[in-house]
């Protein structure tokens, strides 16, 4: 399964043509993509979203982004159900960031500190989250990774 197949699964990314009377075949899910470096989600954006699928609504907090300004982008991705990604990495935030907004989270570029990555993870899993969230590592075949995550 590709990256690209993980997201229109669940319900992102999908042409107009893929809706039956206006009703997304798939259920729409809000994801939370996780990656250890900030080029990782430059790429997802610029190569994914950019181009390829361009019709997907995101927001972005990483290690650049104005710290008073990312109370704001929590609240703007919780409260927004028409944003369907937030790209992060997974040192951003810090303890307690509260992301229940989200159901999904996809680990991209894995962190190789393991804690890092189960506190992303639990971003949203905080008090108040109401739906079961899926997790999906995304591991590439064949490398040292799939090694060290097997």
């Amino acid at each position: 399964m590709t990256f690209r197949q993980l997201l229109n699964d669940c319900g992102i990314g999908l042409p107009a043509s893929d809706k039956l009377g206006g009703v997304e075949e798939t259920p729409q899910h809000r994801v939370l993509i996780f990656c250890q470096l900030r080029p990782m989600l430059d790429i997802i954006e610029r190569d994914l979203f950019g181009s390829a699928m361009s019709n997907v609504r995101y927001m972005r907090m990483d290690g650049s982004t104005d710290p008073r300004k990312r109370h704001a982008v929590v609240q703007t991705f919780n409260a927004d159900a028409r944003i369907d990604v937030l790209l992060l990495t997974t040192s951003v935030g810090g303890l307690g960031l509260n992301l229940t907004g989200a159901d999904t989270v996809i680990f991209v570029d894995h962190d190789w500190n393991p804690m890092k990555d189960l506190q992303a993870m639990d971003r949203a899993h905080r008090l108040g989250q109401k739906k079961v969230v899926n997790v999906y590592r995304l591991i590439t075949r064949g490398t040292l990774e799939e090694k060290i995550m097997g």
